[in-house]
């Protein structure tokens, strides 16, 4: 989130909806202009669309300037029926994970890595896809699943009539969002498929994703449910070891994926700031996605505070539950404030609740914050989970290891399951058009963590929202970050 200046918004009463996205462009501009991973070549290689090119279904979530609805069609030129047909996609711009979720596999025909293949060879680097092709898939898909596989996350309509300063607001968001997700390729991290044109002419600003199933806080529900079911007399009947350990590792797998993707993001000078959740969704075909970056900031050396590793960055922003200390106390911080933010995750992935579930707002503050309550470490948690935690929740900044170290030590915990034969095929396959070298959906390019402590060759490198309000959402700029509802 950018900070605006009351003085940009004086003029704005009277502002027409082009010179206020002009004013957000120039916003945008000056907030970017010391970045040093913003690809303008891969934004211009995305698809650009007119708001009345699409066809909108349900809306699935709202923000507070934001609303997220399905993407039924896109309206192209009538010669676009002309192209040449093409067989049915397989794994159509979602990445497979066989073992996790079998059900989900898609069906296709024997020619579908052939047009995979012919779509990779007029697709960029990046993914992006001629205007006619994604037109082509987001109707093609509707028909053949009987749900649309896109959405769109567009800025409220009525806020340049009603709000101006929050509709500069939102387009100030929803165009570094682009510049973010377009700059970054990774498969835990959601990609976008298609933008609003430049100017476009009804004024509408968006963004085209794939549509995700479910969110993780959704699966959460679902790790609960079969976890219960491993218990007492039914865990007797149904045989729970096996079923106990398949899901302890599925849980694994996913925060080993989260933290690789944070650390693709610091390894860039991105922090994400609002890890929860919310923000983690999973494709059709189970790979786990990050994603909405409202409130990511690339971070600068003339951010730091002189003689620390510490930086000045905006207080008070995330979720409470899941926000550092030091941000929550308005200190400076730096990027180990998302490896605070995953320990609290993680405490929720292995215990299936809250941490600190009770706990009010002002709680967080006095007893968190101040005090450095923390969660209880469990006996029951696999070796060294109980350290790493501690470590990673440590109310000392300097203490906490870095993404890499977190990685590591997953990667050990996770080893013991791979000589059980429990981790084979959890490394998905190659499934995006365009992305012949997206391997192992499931455990990211970057790392060699628990791929080398596996047994895994390492994978090539490659790249990849869902939508509610969260309650426990502060932010220091006011912003409501949007992920979509389940699919």
């Amino acid at each position: 989130m950018v900070r605006i200046d009351k003085s940009q918004l004086s003029s704005l009463r009277n502002a027409s909806t082009q010179a206020i996205r002009d004013k957000a462009r120039e916003i945008v501009a000056t907030a970017t202009e010391e970045s040093t991973i913003f690809d303008e070549v891969a934004i211009n290689k995305i698809p650009r669309f007119d708001g009345d090119e699409l066809v909108l279904g349900h809306v699935l979530g709202r923000g507070g300037f934001c609303a997220v609805r399905e993407l039924i069609s896109i309206k192209m030129p009538a010669d676009i029926d002309e192209l040449p047909r093409q067989s049915s996609i397989k794994r159509l711009f979602c990445c497979r994970e066989k073992t996790l979720n079998p059900a989900a596999l898609l069906e296709s025909d024997e020619n579908d890595n052939a047009e995979i293949d012919s779509v990779t060879e007029t697709t960029s680097e990046m993914g992006g896809i001629p205007r006619e092709k994604l037109a082509r898939y987001v109707s093609k898909t509707k028909k053949k699943y009987g749900t649309s596989k896109y959405v769109v996350k567009q800025v409220n309509d009525e806020l340049q009539y009603h709000d101006k300063v929050a509709y500069l607001k939102a387009i100030v968001d929803i165009e570094l969002e682009v510049k973010y997700m377009t700059s970054l390729n990774h498969p835990n991290i959601l990609r976008i498929r298609g933008m609003s044109s430049p100017n476009p002419a009804n004024g509408d600003t968006f963004i085209i994703f794939d549509r995700l199933k479910e969110t993780l806080a959704k699966r959460m529900q679902d790790w609960l449910r079969r976890h219960r079911q491993c218990r007492g007399i039914t865990g007797a009947v149904v045989g729970s070891k096996g079923k106990k350990e398949d899901l302890l590792v599925e849980r694994l797998v996913a925060a080993h994926n989260i933290a690789d993707a944070l650390d693709y993001l610091h390894n860039r000078g991105i922090i994400f700031r609002d890890c929860k959740p919310d923000n983690i969704g999973f494709c059709g075909h189970g790979a786990l996605k990050l994603f909405d970056f409202g409130l990511a900031r690339e971070v600068h050396e003339k951010d730091r505070v002189k003689g620390t590793e510490l930086y000045r960055l905006t207080g008070f922003t995330g979720a409470i539950r899941y926000m550092a200390p030091e941000v929550g106390l308005r200190k400076p911080y730096n990027f180990k404030a998302d490896v605070y933010s995953w320990s609290q995750l993680m405490w929720y992935i292995l215990e299936l609740e809250p941490p600190l579930g009770v706990y009010t707002p002002q709680m967080f503050r006095e007893r968190v914050f101040k005090r450095g309550t923390r969660p209880a470490v469990m006996d029951a948690w696999p070796n060294h989970m109980g350290d790493l935690m501690k470590k990673c929740w440590s109310p000392t900044v300097s203490e906490r290891p870095d993404f890499k170290q977190v990685k590591e030590t997953l990667g050990v915990v996770l080893l013991p399951y791979n000589n059980k034969k429990l981790l084979p095929n959890r490394f998905g396959e190659p499934c995006l058009p365009g992305d012949k070298e997206c391997r192992n959906a499931n455990a990211s390019a970057s790392d060699t963590s628990v791929m080398e402590a596996c047994g895994h060759h390492k994978p090539h490198q490659h790249h990849h929202t869902h939508a509610i309000v969260n309650d426990d959402c502060c932010d220091g700029d006011e912003h409501a970050p949007v992920v979509l509802q389940q699919c």
